[in-house]
């Protein structure tokens, strides 16, 4: 008995499925992600208030909306935050961003589709909200010198928060500048630079000072020699 019944309901399961099979769609699920964002960049700027821009990511389907995030270090801690809400993808591809004083952020943008796909991260770009210059240069000296090249040697300044990024050195003679020379920082106590193509028997002024990694680059004061070449 039970046999009959189950091979009836079988034949009219195929049956049933024979007639509407044609007509059956059958979804597949979408997996693809969009393309990263492209050209993180600042386009504005107002104090601790920066606007962010990026340029668009493709989709197989389309893309739904972008979210941008940060990394944030503010000296003691780290951690990740989503600014503020996503920014669809029809929107004009800005955000606009309030900061805090003396924290380092690194930004980033993601896409998504209307499925949840999330794209790989833009490039990533930095801006740090150092506001305190470095202590400025001390111990200026001219460990030797010649009738065309001078030594300098000064000893290391220190940042609150950024750390030194370069010294500037100002070479003045008669009170004009005549040149103006980086000089990349070095973890040692103490920074030397050679200045040449200098003149015999010649006064001049020598003003070094420290510049931060803040995004503004904040300078210390000035430190000062006058050497006169042999």
């Amino acid at each position: 008995m039970f046999k009959k019944i189950t091979k009836k309901l079988a034949i009219l399961t195929v049956a049933a499925l024979t007639m509407v099979g044609s007509s059956v769609t059958v979804l597949a699920a979408d997996t693809v992600a969009p393309t990263a964002p492209t050209n993180l960049r600042i386009t504005n700027r107002a104090g601790m208030q920066i606007e962010l821009s990026w340029g668009a990511s493709s989709d197989n389907i389309g893309v739904d909306h972008y979210v941008l995030y940060a990394d944030v270090d503010n000296g003691y801690t780290n951690w990740t935050e989503q600014i503020g809400t996503w920014v669809n993808a029809n929107d004009s591809r800005k955000k606009s961003v309030s900061m805090q004083f003396n924290q380092k952020y690194e930004f980033y943008v993601k896409a998504y589709d209307a499925a949840g796909n999330e794209s790989v991260a833009s490039n990533e770009f930095l801006f740090n909200t150092d506001i305190v210059a470095p202590t400025a240069p001390t111990d200026l000296s001219v460990p030797y010198k010649t009738g065309s090249y001078v030594c300098l040697e000064w000893k290391a300044s220190t940042d609150s928060f950024s750390g030194i990024n370069r010294y500037m050195i100002g070479v003045y003679k008669n009170g004009s500048l005549v040149s103006s020379i980086d000089v990349p920082n070095y973890e040692t106590p103490y920074i030397s630079k050679v200045i040449t193509g200098l003149e015999s028997k010649t006064t001049y002024t020598f003003e070094v000072r420290a510049i931060d990694n803040g995004y503004d680059g904040n300078s210390s004061a000035v430190s000062s020699i006058d050497v006169t070449t042999y």
